[in-house]
């Protein structure tokens, strides 16, 4: 059985940290902090072959949730399915 999604930050929260780019599908950080460099694109691929970044007080997102909730400005509800189907 699944676990349900958490709840993602708000969208000024993400816009705040994170710049969408809708040509190549990347979540660039804003600025430099710690592990994060200003330009560089935001997280990492996990073993499940999804971006992840960590944000927010160090909970987990995955990036395609996050581009949802920018694009729409509300949370995905259950899977998210790709145009392309992967």
């Amino acid at each position: 059985m699944r676990r349900p999604n958490k709840p993602l930050p708000s969208v000024e929260k993400i816009k705040e940290l994170l710049d969408y780019d809708p040509v190549t599908g990347y979540l660039i950080w804003k600025e430099t902090r710690r592990f994060r460099k200003k330009g560089k694109h935001a997280g990492c691929v996990n073993n499940l072959g999804y971006r992840v970044i960590c944000m927010a007080g160090n909970s987990t997102y995955k990036a395609h949730r996050l581009v949802w909730k920018l694009m729409t400005g509300e949370n995905p509800e259950g899977t998210i399915g790709h145009i392309n189907g992967n």
